[in-house]
């Protein structure tokens, strides 16, 4: 037993001494990192109280990407999971099993989205957003 403690006692003084030294010459190599905001434009976002969404439009597509706390999305039917149910102009446009997806070559015109998570088991667990976006002509 005494051999393991002087084992272990011997491992963790090097162990500490090795971590000084890697923190010791990781100190003398500094640089300056400059930091820059970099706008990004036309990306919009939508809330609820429980979940957001954020949109931008590039040419002819729709890109979203949605965030949904405490709720699972799943392309495959699976027990607590769900997905998301993505309409355009009042008409079911798909489901979604992720939260970042894209819709290509909308129509040009203006265009009234709506998404809604849905659980697999048919109950909607969360708020619909509604939004709306406009597709320039090409």
């Amino acid at each position: 037993m005494k051999r393991l403690i002087k084992i272990l006692s011997i491992t963790i003084i090097f162990t500490s001494i090795g971590y000084f030294i890697e923190e010791t010459e990781a100190s003398d190599y500094t640089e300056e990192i400059e930091i820059r905001t970099i706008p990004v434009a036309d990306v919009k976002e939508s809330e609820t109280k429980d979940w957001t969404l954020q949109y931008k439009i590039k040419n002819s597509d729709l890109l979203v990407e949605c965030i949904v706390p405490g709720f699972s999305l799943s392309k495959e039917e699976k027990r607590g999971h769900g997905f998301l149910v993505v309409k355009m102009n009042g008409e079911k446009a798909a489901e979604m099993g992720q939260a970042a997806f894209m819709m290509k070559n909308l129509p040009p015109g203006t265009h009234e989205m709506e998404v809604t998570p849905k659980s697999y088991d048919g109950d909607s667990k969360k708020q619909s957003i509604e939004f709306e976006v406009e597709i320039p002509s090409s």
